[in-house]
């Protein structure tokens, strides 16, 4: 998943909300452009 860095665990949950919130609305915009931004965001992971 991301990289383990010295985050307190409420960071990480704040960060986790964020992405899930994220992907939430982007899945509402639709599949095509979903998996365009999934492609994206694979390729800098």
């Amino acid at each position: 998943m991301m990289k383990r860095t010295s985050k307190t665990k409420k960071e990480r949950d704040d960060v986790q909300d964020n992405q899930e919130s994220r992907w939430a609305s982007q899945l509402r915009l639709g599949k095509r452009r979903r998996w365009a931004s999934q492609v994206r965001f694979g390729r800098k992971r």
